[in-house]
């Protein structure tokens, strides 16, 4: 099983599409369906990996954090004034795009616009939720808990968090899995 540090990682039932990106990037984890879920968390603490994987290092390009490669087409919407994802070919559209963030300063306009983000909701395509940080100098009353909560309601999960500068975090949502 995969370990980060010293915390043995097992997935349980993941999206099916991406659980070759996983045993990739994470070659140690366990990716087993919810029935040997036990077994396989029993096996994880008992006999973790002699040489785990480095933990990545902190300074992650955001590029590769939010997953677009060179040649994805990315749609930014109701970006804040002077926002800019450099190296990124990015529109104001979703169309045909790979990869998705959407901005949002507060509750009532994530959940405004949360029906569309449900339907543009396709395999092979990431949508980022992207709300200010507590620390940052904008006030919002969204938090990851809240954004998790009112997802949930759409049918989507969250599946990776990351800060995309000292002003804004993000949230990658999904399909839940059924």
């Amino acid at each position: 099983m995969c370990c980060c540090g010293s915390i043995p990682l097992v997935f349980i039932e993941g999206d099916p599409e991406k659980t070759p990106q996983v045993r990739r990037l994470l070659p140690d984890a366990g990716c087993v369906p919810w029935p040997k879920v036990g077994a396989a968390i029993r096996k994880a603490a008992a006999a973790p990996p002699a040489n785990p994987l480095p933990t990545p290092p902190p300074d992650t390009p955001l590029l590769q954090k939010l997953g677009i490669e060179e040649a994805s087409k990315v749609a930014v919407l109701h970006a804040p004034a002077g926002f800019s994802l450099s190296g990124a070919r990015a529109r104001k559209t979703v169309g045909e795009a790979d990869v998705v963030m959407t901005f949002h300063l507060t509750s009532a306009t994530l959940q405004n616009d949360l029906p569309q983000i449900a339907a543009i909701m396709q395999p092979g395509r990431r949508v980022w939720i992207v709300w200010p940080k507590k620390a940052g100098e904008g006030k919002s009353d969204l938090t990851m808990p809240r954004i998790r909560e009112m997802a949930q309601s759409f049918g989507m999960t969250d599946y990776k968090v990351c800060a995309v500068d000292d002003t804004w975090s993000a949230m990658a949502l999904g399909r839940k899995q059924r």
